[in-house]
């Protein structure tokens, strides 16, 4: 019953994201506003390599112009692919502490994907809002106005980025990562000293197997972002 439920939601924000006006020419929509500031000559840098990590700081206003957040940024960079390729590009962004935006899960490294392909800006946000409500996960998203050193970039989608972490990886999707990723004799785990490989659990060795494997998948998706 709730997974039909939830078809009907699917659809209806599906139908809803072709037939919706553009909201990018929307500029009476009330949305909260991401200001980033950079030092002297950054901004040109990133747009010249967007693995460049430029220095700066952030400011967060709710849609009504009240503060909600203000402090300096680790590094501000460019990401994508094919999208940076377009005239509106996305990025990310990395803070010095994990901390909640706009009321997402509680992240330090927030993407800015833009809507380039989607005049909606809605099709993005559904797919992640989808994933989150079947349960399958994914990153946390809110629309907001974003503005690079007081220039106005247009309407972003705020996401939190995607960790491969263990705490990302239940239970149940173990076994499956171990025989995707070839590991079926997983017993030895990736523990060199035997005395010390004896002593430990089959599942203690499971963990260790699966750790190593999210590690080698977030190096892999680091080479691609």
């Amino acid at each position: 019953m709730k997974n039909y439920i939830h078809l009907k939601y699917i659809l209806f924000f599906i139908l809803a994201s072709l037939f919706l006006p553009s909201c990018q020419k929307e500029e009476n929509l009330l949305l909260p506003e991401l200001h980033i500031e950079l030092k002297d000559g950054e901004y040109e840098k990133v747009l010249k390599d967007k693995r460049y990590k430029a220095s700066g700081s952030v400011t967060l206003l709710d849609e009504h112009g009240q503060l909600m957040y203000v402090n300096k940024l680790q590094h501000f960079r460019g990401r994508g692919h094919y999208s940076w390729q377009q005239k509106k590009k996305p990025y990310q962004f990395r803070l010095y502490n994990q901390i909640s935006l706009l009321g997402m899960q509680t992240a330090q490294r927030y993407c800015l994907l833009q809507c380039s392909n989607d005049e909606t800006c809605l099709r993005n946000a559904i797919a992640l809002k989808t994933s989150q409500k079947t349960g399958l996960g994914g990153a946390d998203v809110r629309h907001v106005y974003l503005f690079i050193n007081g220039k106005k970039q247009g309407i972003y989608l705020l996401t939190t980025h995607i960790e491969a972490t263990m705490e990302c990886i239940g239970k149940s999707d173990i076994d499956v990562l171990l025989y995707l990723s070839g590991y079926s004799e997983y017993k030895q785990g990736f523990i060199s000293n035997n005395e010390e490989r004896n002593q430990l659990t089959g599942e203690t060795r499971k963990q260790q197997t699966a750790q190593a494997i999210a590690d080698g998948i977030q190096k892999y998706l680091q080479q691609y972002k």
